[in-house]
């Protein structure tokens, strides 16, 4: 089963672009955290880790207007690995999320959500016109039509929000 849910901050402004056939595609990156107490020093320690996302379809445009820089997800998807072949020849690989669903966090307000905008009237699964067919990078011949997305090193995302 490949199965991701995870809970984390955006760490830029999601970014929607569109095939040639008009399907829309979002990038984005998440920031998890995690903490825990030194056993020798007792001093507290924690690591971010970085994760990319892949949003298609309608769900990803609906996430771009929903999210910002620093606000709080969850989500749920499936990991898909990548790779490409460098300036230098060398074949590169990336990891990145491919997004199901989204959730709001509990309690926590949007950038773009009015505080009287409940989690029951946040989209939980938005199906697309892209159900119907592979649409989230699978055919190869989508891969061929987003190069900047697909045939390129991915964005660097170490600077924390």
């Amino acid at each position: 089963m490949n199965s991701v849910l995870l809970a984390g901050n955006l760490g830029q402004d999601p970014e929607v672009r569109f095939t040639p056939s008009g399907t829309a595609v979002c990038t984005a990156s998440i920031a998890t955290n995690e903490s825990w107490k030194d056993k020798e020093t007792g001093a507290k320690e924690q690591r971010t880790e970085w994760h990319r996302l892949v949003i298609w379809g309608k769900r990803g445009e609906n996430f771009v207007e929903f999210f910002r820089k620093g606000d709080g997800v969850i989500i749920e998807g499936k990991l898909q690995t990548r790779s490409w072949e460098g300036d230098d020849g060398i074949k590169r690989y990336t990891t990145e999320i491919v997004v199901q669903k989204w959730h709001f966090p509990p309690g926590k307000s949007h950038s773009n959500r009015p505080p009287e905008h409940t989690d029951e009237d946040a989209p939980r699964y938005i199906p697309g016109e892209d159900e119907h067919r592979t649409g989230r990078g699978d055919d190869p011949v989508e891969r061929t039509l987003i190069p900047d997305m697909y045939n390129s090193p991915p964005l660097d995302d170490d600077v924390p929000f």
